[in-house]
């Protein structure tokens, strides 16, 4: 007998992307891969299915002293671009983008999944440079500021 699959993994799947259950969270997941970094994304369905929220993680773990820095870095990224969903998880020290979509338009549910899915690549590839950098140490605030500040020109 076949295991039926999560319906999230089925829309994921008709897009050609490979995604798993994470046995941890009990979420879909999938990788997205760019200039050799893995983007680590989870799908979550909320209200009943009518919501789905994408989860993707930077994939740089925020060292403890720049934890302040990356905070003022995301508030001012979120704030400048009018872009609310960059924060970040203090307890597992990383930094997320994360975006809630309404899926109740059954008919839509593929396009509008492909659209929020390239919009959070474009979202994650453009921020990564600066986020990383200063969550690694690589960067100070100012430096990070000018990269993401450079970014956007």
């Amino acid at each position: 007998m076949k295991v039926k699959e999560h319906p999230i993994v089925d829309s994921l799947k008709e897009l050609d992307i490979e995604a798993k259950i994470d046995p941890v969270s009990n979420q879909v997941f999938t990788v997205f891969h760019v200039n050799k970094k893995e983007f680590p994304l989870f799908f979550r369905e909320l209200h009943d299915g009518k919501l789905l929220q994408i989860l993707a993680i930077f994939p740089t773990n925020i060292i403890s002293e720049k934890e302040s820095d990356v905070s003022r870095l995301l508030h001012k990224i979120n704030r400048q671009l009018d872009l609310p969903g960059l924060g970040m998880n203090e307890e597992i020290h990383t930094a997320f983008y994360r975006v809630v979509i309404d899926m109740v338009d059954k008919k839509s549910k593929k396009q509008a999944l492909q659209v929020y899915l390239n919009t959070v690549k474009a979202i994650c590839i453009m921020l990564s440079d600066a986020i990383e950098g200063l969550a690694s140490g690589k960067l100070n605030y100012k430096q990070a500021l000018q990269q993401f500040e450079k970014t956007v020109k």
